[in-house]
């Protein structure tokens, strides 16, 4: 059986992040919070995420959260680079993954930026995709599988058709189409039990807030515990996954110079069971 993963994301740094991450933790699984510095909803400090514990990972998302593609490239430059630092002088740790806001980015221009900045991977907005990390450019990219949203027709297939993803769109085709988000993560994760993968979870806490999803985000949890709890599936943060995915050709003195880690070395993540309360 090829190894199947399990990480999770939310964006952007909104207070009900931390109601997202009670449900994680409760459920056994990992989450990675991309929080910018400034949103016009509001965000938490990034400490709030520390006392969480090492299966809530905190990555990048510009300082102002711009949309890098409507910005000189100077000032692209300054949010990528200052994101990182602000993020690991807040938790005093090594901030390793960068997500572009609304997922709008140059590959040509702003990857090569990331890289620099000495980010070790990007967290697209692709969707329906099952892909480990994949070399693109300069670093990684992580694609994801479902958004916690209820999405539409059109926008999916803008997505697909944007980034090409033929793959994808088969995947949307057969099981996205027709059924609640909720059901459509169960359809892909037993395709990615068949076939080995990744199954990527993502959203916008303030989104599940304002569209009432909160019972839906725990029915997905508990499914995805029940994957990792009957099957190899394993849990892991945005950064671990990127990790165990690094090309053994990375320069030594970048975060992506440690060799990519076996499948068989990779282990269950498992974390102790966490009371959930409401914010």
């Amino acid at each position: 059986m090829k190894p199947v993963y399990i990480t999770t994301s939310w964006d952007d740094g909104n207070a009900s992040d931390m109601r997202v991450a009670d449900l994680l933790l409760r459920y056994g699984l990992c989450g990675t919070f991309y929080v910018p510095r400034h949103f016009y909803k509001g965000v938490i400090s990034p400490s709030r995420y520390v006392d969480l514990g090492s299966n809530i990972e905190l990555g990048a998302h510009t300082i102002n959260h711009v949309t890098l593609t409507q910005v000189t490239d100077e000032q692209a430059q300054t949010e990528i680079t200052d994101s990182k630092s602000w993020i690991e002088d807040h938790t005093g740790q090594d901030c390793v993954m960068f997500c572009p806001p609304n997922g709008k980015y140059s590959p040509a221009t702003h990857a090569p930026m990331m890289r620099e900045a000495n980010f070790l991977a990007c967290r697209t907005v692709e969707g329906w995709s099952l892909d480990e990390p994949r070399q693109h450019g300069p670093l990684l990219n992580l694609p994801t599988s479902v958004q916690a949203y209820p999405t539409t027709l059109s926008s999916n297939v803008r997505n697909l058709l944007k980034r090409r993803s033929w793959d994808g769109f088969k995947r949307y085709i057969n099981h996205g189409i027709g059924h609640d988000w909720v059901t459509s993560l169960q359809r892909v994760a037993r395709q990615a039990l068949r076939h080995g993968g990744v199954i990527h979870l993502w959203g916008h806490s303030w989104e599940i807030d304002e569209t009432h999803q909160w019972q839906a985000l725990e029915s997905a949890c508990r499914f995805l515990k029940q994957l990792c709890d009957s099957t190899p599936a394993m849990a892991m943060t945005n950064g671990q996954l990127a990790q165990a995915f690094v090309p053994s050709h990375a320069t030594p003195s970048s975060p992506a110079a440690t060799s990519r880690v076996p499948h068989t070395a990779a282990k269950k993540h498992r974390i102790p069971k966490r009371e959930w309360q409401t914010s």
